[in-house]
């Protein structure tokens, strides 16, 4: 009875912490949460993955503070700004985070003393400087890319290509807020859940669906060279169709 009691506990404290929310992200893709607001406690986390080795996560932002989580060269990185110049934290070197599995962040601050937890097992603190520790918000929380805010300080970032889930701040449950619209909340060019195609292997088949579709190839290495091989197929009755057309035109010519 005992070990049904702690299984029973334990699956409930799990189902607690993860809701199983997820969102997926394209490359311009992002969701706004119209936040306004002025604490001196901050409390984020999510979950990830992506292949990108430099993508932004989570954007706070005011006119003067902001706290930007985002991947840089495959590290994740806390920049965090209360008035009295910016912060940074990093996740430890050789700790990858780009490689397509589930990664979870938590992020905490009570005023100066920040926390930063990754996977649960790697965490980094430090002390915020300055005398005023709130964090303002004016223009709200960006997710997986900063839409049509665009400050000095935000620089050139990258918008996300990946899954997020599970993602609170502070107390809001972002991706409840954006499907349902609450609170003026915004989605832009996300799909619910996380796509199949991020599980995607070398042989898996792709569809090309719009006029404007397209698949980027990496540019090849300048000294060795690469190589690349596919096979495509075009549908046999629009093909059909195309050489029918073709052959009336060229009767027409002749």
């Amino acid at each position: 009875m005992g070990l049904l009691m702690f299984l029973a506990v334990t699956a409930s404290l799990l189902g607690h912490c993860q809701t199983d929310e997820k969102v997926s992200f394209y490359g311009a893709s992002y969701i706004h949460l119209p936040v306004q607001e002025a604490k001196g406690a901050t409390d984020i986390s999510f979950r990830f993955r992506t292949h990108l080795s430099d993508a932004m996560l989570l954007l706070a932002a005011g006119k003067t503070d902001y706290c930007l989580i985002k991947l840089e060269a495959g590290r994740l990185k806390v920049h965090i700004n209360l008035g009295a110049g910016e912060s940074e934290m990093a996740s430890a070197r050789g700790l990858t985070l780009n490689d397509l599995s589930w990664h979870e962040v938590n992020l905490t601050r009570r005023e100066a003393n920040i926390t930063l937890q990754i996977d649960v097992i790697h965490t980094t603190r430090s002390l915020l400087p300055g005398r005023f520790f709130e964090l303002n918000i004016h223009y709200g929380v960006f997710i997986g890319g900063q839409g049509d805010f665009n400050e000095l300080f935000l620089g050139h970032t990258d918008y996300l290509r990946g899954c997020m889930a599970d993602i609170i701040y502070n107390g809001a449950r972002v991706i409840e807020y954006a499907k349902s619209r609450k609170g003026q909340s915004d989605a832009t060019a996300v799909t619910w859940g996380c796509s199949p195609e991020f599980d995607a292997t070398w042989n898996t088949e792709v569809s090309f669906v719009e006029d404007g579709a397209f698949t980027a190839i990496p540019r090849a290495i300048p000294r060795s060279g690469s190589s690349t091989y596919f096979v495509y197929c075009i549908p046999l009755l629009k093909r059909t169709a195309q050489l029918m057309n073709k052959r009336q035109r060229d009767t027409v010519e002749d």
